[in-house]
């Protein structure tokens, strides 16, 4: 259908992960955003922010913050 993975489409050698399991045995990418083919053209940035779950730990997963240019 054509829809993108934003973070791997703008990173795509990159490694990050936005969970990892209690006893940080292995970590995951659950956190996604899919644009369909028309809105993926638009894409500025697509990043994670990993300072609420590494640092202030108020959350289990990391956010993905993605950028779009408006039209």
């Amino acid at each position: 259908m054509g829809w993108i993975d934003t973070w791997r489409h703008l990173h795509a050698d990159k490694r990050e992960y936005t969970w990892q399991s209690p006893p940080h045995w292995f970590s995951m990418r659950l956190d996604y955003v899919f644009l369909s083919p028309m809105l993926a053209s638009r894409l500025v940035m697509a990043q994670h922010n990993h300072s609420l779950r590494l640092e202030e730990k108020l959350s289990d997963h990391s956010m993905l913050i993605v950028d779009i240019q408006d039209s």
